[in-house]
């Protein structure tokens, strides 16, 4: 029974931190450049 719990516990805590992780990797991709420019000119004209 202890042992159990004791894995259900760990579980949550490696869920937690995967949850932080998660949304670190959000900032880091949001705040990350594109990999393109839009470049203006007689291409970017569209239709």
């Amino acid at each position: 029974m202890i042992t159990q719990q004791g894995y259900q516990i760990s579980f949550n805590e490696v869920f937690h931190a995967l949850g932080w992780i998660f949304i670190g990797l959000v900032f880091v991709i949001w705040l990350a450049r594109p990999p393109f420019t839009a470049k203006a000119g007689p291409a970017a004209g569209g239709h």
